[in-house]
């Protein structure tokens, strides 16, 4: 129908404009305007992103991947070229943080927790996928993280706490039909080895 036509024409344009926006290295001050409690805009704003990253098509660029344009990577200034590509790494590694680390009674009661984990699993998916690349950007950021946040060792513990919890849920089941993990789990403890290996990649310090 006619309607569902320029809905669909409105939806492209708001996911193009997100991410153009992102390219120029706007995805925090995005994300800052919608508010600090996790909100459904949230959760379609690092949609958009995690889409683009997904859709863009690799490069032999060595200077700076092609997904890390689409988080900053077209905002280039010198003498510091990477800088919001770092920058708006180093936000998104912080915000996954802050909200995995809410324990406030006071937070929890108006925090919706499906929203909070969509989003916090969105940007699993978003650093995990912007990482793959053999870049200098990607390189830079990879050690920025590292050096500047929790990400990696929190990473690693999640990691542990999943195959425990996997491993008490499967005592005694000794037939794969028999192990149980969920698709959500599954995608879950993807994302994490998946940016486990990628900080590691050709990274001294975070090795």
């Amino acid at each position: 129908t006619t309607s569902s036509v320029q809905v669909d024409d409105a939806t492209d344009w708001i996911a193009r404009t997100v991410v153009k926006l992102c390219r120029l290295g706007l995805l925090k001050n995005m994300c800052e305007s919608i508010g600090s409690t996790v909100v459904p805009e949230h959760v379609v704003l690092f949609h958009c992103v995690r889409n683009a990253i997904e859709e863009e098509p690799d490069t032999d660029d060595q200077f700076n991947g092609s997904r890390c344009r689409v988080l900053g990577g077209e905002c280039f200034e010198a003498p510091k070229p990477f800088a919001r590509v770092e920058e708006t790494h180093i936000f998104l590694a912080r915000f996954y943080l802050r909200l995995k680390g809410l324990r406030d009674a006071s937070e929890r009661d108006v925090v919706d927790e499906s929203l909070t984990n969509q989003v916090r699993q969105l940007i699993l998916e978003i650093l995990a996928e912007s990482l793959t690349e053999e870049c200098n950007a990607a390189a830079r950021v990879r050690a920025s993280i590292g050096k500047e946040t929790d990400l990696l060792p929190i990473v690693v513990a999640d990691i542990a706490k999943v195959l425990d919890a996997w491993l008490a849920d499967n005592e005694g089941k000794v037939t794969r039909d028999q192990l149980s993990l969920t698709e959500g789990d599954k995608r879950h403890v993807t994302s994490l080895v998946r940016l486990l290996g990628n900080l590691c990649f050709q990274s001294r310090h975070n090795q």
